[in-house]
């Protein structure tokens, strides 16, 4: 499995995450994963997913694109925002549907999005033995 496909993965268990918290709600809804102060890909396609009522159009506006998906029965829908060029310029990333409140995501950056873990069992540094002593 590739690192794209690992970082994926984790992407759509997240988004799992939150669908399970907004499908006895009918109001608009966005993944959980999508806050304020985050940063979206660059140059790849990013993937906007969230709830509302089934049958519901929902208009996603973001980077000068504009996309639109249907909200399926179960009120999950999903919009793939093409490509995006790296940016430091903060932007909103907007939600709308005909009913319910409108969503915005601000303080959003397109650029390079690093996933990070830590194997807390590996703490020894280099140059010292298990109890910290210097090594000769």
């Amino acid at each position: 499995m590739t690192l794209l496909n690992k970082v994926l993965a984790v992407v759509v268990a997240a988004g799992c995450l939150g669908r399970a918290q907004a499908l006895n709600a009918g109001e608009l809804k966005l993944a959980g994963m999508f806050t304020d102060n985050m940063v979206l890909q660059r140059d790849q396609p990013a993937l906007v997913r969230g709830f509302a009522d089934a049958g519901a159009v929902v208009t996603v506006a973001f980077g000068g694109q504009q996309k639109q998906a249907t909200a399926g029965a179960d009120g999950a829908w999903s919009v793939t925002l093409d490509p995006l060029p790296a940016s430091a310029k903060p932007q909103d990333l907007k939600v709308s549907a005909a009913k319910g409140k409108p969503l915005t995501v601000s303080n959003v950056l397109v650029g390079d999005v690093f996933l990070m873990a830590r194997q807390t069992s590996i703490d020894i540094s280099l140059g010292r033995d298990e109890q910290g002593k210097a090594e000769a």
